[in-house]
């Protein structure tokens, strides 16, 4: 079983605190740096996808073999 895990949740904290604490970020870097974390998310949910169907796979493949046995 592969186990996949993402700090991005975590940097995108201290992102956010960062932006909102100082106030000197332009709203347009704000804006920049939400739609970096939303492509990183993607990102990473694109990767879990293929985790997921491999897995859904090797189940599918298990169970027909304890089917047929």
């Amino acid at each position: 079983m592969v186990l996949v895990t993402n700090n991005s949740e975590d940097d995108s904290s201290d992102t956010e605190a960062s932006d909102s604490s100082d106030g000197s970020s332009s709203p347009a870097q704000r804006d920049h740096s939400r739609l970096d974390r939303l492509h990183s998310y993607i990102n990473c949910l694109m990767d879990l996808s293929s985790v997921i169907e491999r897995t859904y796979t090797c189940l599918q493949e298990e169970r027909d073999t304890f089917r047929f046995a």
